[in-house]
């Protein structure tokens, strides 16, 4: 069976291969990766750190593409989101320079606001499935746990961003946020 990957970005701006891709899913966490280039640098010319594609909040999508029993080519999607930071490794005189873009999945995109909010009377589905919906998951899968707030507890005075809010949620019921990717690559994000 064979395995090739690729990376697409949302702008449809090609980027050279990479000489080592890392994506990191870790339970309770958003989805991180690093894509490493290599380049050999010659005349101080380093053309990959101000290439448009890989600069902070351009959005990659990152897959894999496996053979099935049956023969057949299956794509599976890894993470899609966008650069966070990049890391410039130089060593003068040619090669051995590299540059590192790392990034996380669209969910990091709930931390960029901080929010004070009363969620009242709500039942948290309601709660978690319009904050997700306002994120720009528009088909959430949310477990329906029928649990109305407790006023007695404050748990839905949200005093943090989106995303801190709902791993807060989760974690008061034992369930976890995460992001997957059906076979077009379309997010889904889930709470159960």
């Amino acid at each position: 069976m064979g395995v090739k990957f690729g990376i697409t970005t949302k702008e449809g701006k090609s980027i050279p291969e990479p000489s080592r891709v890392e994506v990191k899913e870790q339970l309770g966490e958003v989805i991180t990766y690093t894509i490493v280039f290599a380049e050999d640098v010659c005349e101080n010319d380093f053309q990959l750190f101000i290439n448009p594609a890989m600069m902070p909040c351009k959005e990659f999508t990152i897959w894999v593409e496996t053979e099935n029993e049956k023969g057949n080519n299956e794509k599976h999607f890894l993470v899609t989101g966008p650069v966070n930071s990049q890391d410039l490794k130089i060593v003068n005189g040619g090669q051995g320079s590299q540059i590192s873009v790392k990034g996380s999945d669209n969910s990091i995109k709930m931390k960029l606001l901080e929010k004070k909010k009363n969620h009242g009377d709500q039942k948290d589905y309601d709660i978690v499935s319009s904050i997700l919906k306002d994120g720009g998951f528009n088909n959430p899968n949310v477990a329906d746990k029928n649990l109305l707030n407790d006023t007695s507890k404050h748990t839905k005075m949200q005093d943090k961003d989106d995303l801190s809010f709902l791993k807060h949620l989760a974690g008061e019921y034992g369930m976890y946020l995460w992001i997957n990717y059906d076979d077009q690559g379309k997010e889904i994000a889930n709470f159960q």
